[in-house]
């Protein structure tokens, strides 16, 4: 959905962009993705045969990138994050693969203007260590 505002898009102060910019997913490419997690979110599981699948939003509560990367600056949101702790929790006991779905890079190996997960390092090893230890 990103795209359909701009380039590099946080959540901050960007609201008379964000509801033209939903609005434009959904018409194109939301209405054809799996139900949302939960009514309102673009973030949404899936599973297909031993496989279940989780695809984040990583844009709808996204802090500002240049926001210090603290145990406050959120690329997930709460709400979200709490959603992927309980789904990873839960197909554990059901399926084999696992798989957790970012529009963005997950590594730190390069960083465009910290748009990918390493300018929030804090949370995604936040996400990281839960992802590690709900096979334990």
């Amino acid at each position: 959905m990103q795209h359909e505002i701009v380039n590099d898009y946080d959540s901050a102060g960007n609201d008379d962009a964000f509801a033209p910019a939903q609005a434009a997913y959904g018409d194109y490419l939301g209405n054809v993705n799996p139900a949302p997690y939960r009514e309102g979110v673009n973030y949404y599981a899936t599973q297909y045969g031993d496989a279940a699948f989780f695809v984040m939003d990583t844009r709808a509560y996204r802090s500002p990138n240049e926001a210090e990367d603290d145990e406050h600056k959120t690329m997930l949101g709460q709400s979200q994050k709490e959603d992927l702790f309980k789904w990873a929790a839960e197909v554990n006991q059901t399926v084999t693969w696992k798989f957790v779905v970012s529009s963005v890079p997950l590594h730190s190996l390069y960083s465009h203007g910290d748009d990918t997960w390493a300018g929030f390092l804090n949370e995604r090893d936040q996400v990281m260590d839960v992802l590690e230890t709900v096979d334990k």
